[in-house]
């Protein structure tokens, strides 16, 4: 369970960050910062509540998941997207979609999804970018 921290830390660190930074916090539509940040803070509460009980119902679903990176050690968020017939039991394979490459406010953003469906449009931004998300992917893979 203690792998899972990062799970838990990115949505402290989504609201943290831009206050120790002195960054802009980002409020979604209809929302204030001050308050999508409570917002954010509430689910990250209950989140470690559910690790603290032994409970870990976020990986068996589409949504937010944490790593550790390797570069400087914080947790980092990610988007992970689980087909709906996904079945934890079956030893079938399912395709995943891996949403990464967080940013500044951003990271707040994040936290909020609940998959990495209806997001940004995909493109190609070369070797670099494909080697930097592999480098990332294979960190998350390691955390799984």
């Amino acid at each position: 369970m203690a792998d899972r921290i990062a799970d838990v830390e990115v949505y402290l660190d989504s609201v943290r960050r831009p206050l120790k930074y002195d960054e802009r916090l980002y409020a979604g539509r209809g929302s204030t910062a001050a308050g999508y940040a409570l917002q954010t803070l509430a689910i990250g509460t209950e989140r470690a509540q559910q690790l603290a009980d032994g409970h870990l119902p976020w990986m068996t679903q589409s949504g937010v998941r944490g790593f550790y990176s390797r570069i400087d050690g914080s947790a980092q968020p990610y988007l992970l997207t689980m087909p709906e017939n996904y079945d934890a039991t079956a030893t079938r394979q399912y395709r995943l979609d891996v949403f990464t490459g967080v940013t500044g406010d951003r990271n707040l953003k994040i936290v909020n999804r609940r998959s990495a469906v209806h997001h940004e449009p995909r493109r190609d931004l070369g070797p670099a970018h494909r080697c930097r998300t592999a480098s990332v992917v294979e960190e998350i893979a390691h955390g799984l």
